[in-house]
């Protein structure tokens, strides 16, 4: 007999009985309120079997995955369309720059998925602002530079979206 989902819940009651019945003797030396709980969680337990195998209790697949939906539509197109141009010449302002717009668009839809005021929404902000970028960022910067090293290893081009996607991914870390 192969294995399924509906299978395993009879075995497994199949078994809780067979070990109640070898412990008979046992039992019989239980107090009386210990047996009227003991028979009444067999008879949920049965009932639940009989639920499952006639089709009452049937899994539906998920339909939502909540870490990673979003609740409003995406842009189409390139999602870094709207970044500051990367200068390589002041890195450290370009990537500030780069978190100025990853603070905005975390925050542009709250007001809208989570139903946040604006009060809280601007101390958000505040927090953010306050918070990830008052440090030296010397691991996001480190990232950016080391993926730039990389690229010019392989002999591929440096382009500033290229370096965006890598200050993205540092402010992954810095954050």
């Amino acid at each position: 007999m192969a294995m399924t989902g509906d299978t395993l819940p009879v075995l497994g009651a199949v078994g809780c009985v067979a070990v109640l019945a070898a412990n008979a003797e046992e039992l019989a030396k239980l107090p009386q309120p210990v047996l009227i709980q003991l028979g009444a969680c067999l008879a949920v337990l049965l009932g639940l079997m009989l639920l499952s195998s006639f089709g009452g209790a049937k899994k539906a697949a998920p339909s939502r995955y909540p870490a990673t939906e979003w609740p409003l539509p995406l842009d189409e197109g390139n999602p870094r369309a709207g970044y500051p141009v990367y200068d390589q010449k002041d890195a450290t302002k370009s990537f500030v720059k780069v978190c100025d717009k990853l603070i905005e668009e975390c925050t542009r839809d709250l007001h809208k998925s989570h139903e946040l005021p604006e009060k809280e929404k601007k101390w958000l902000v505040d927090m953010l602002e306050y918070n990830v970028k008052g440090g030296k960022m010397n691991r996001g910067l480190m990232v950016v530079v080391s993926g730039e090293l990389i690229l010019k290893s392989k002999g591929l081009p440096v382009t500033s979206d290229e370096l965006t996607k890598l200050a993205v991914l540092g402010w992954c870390i810095e954050w």
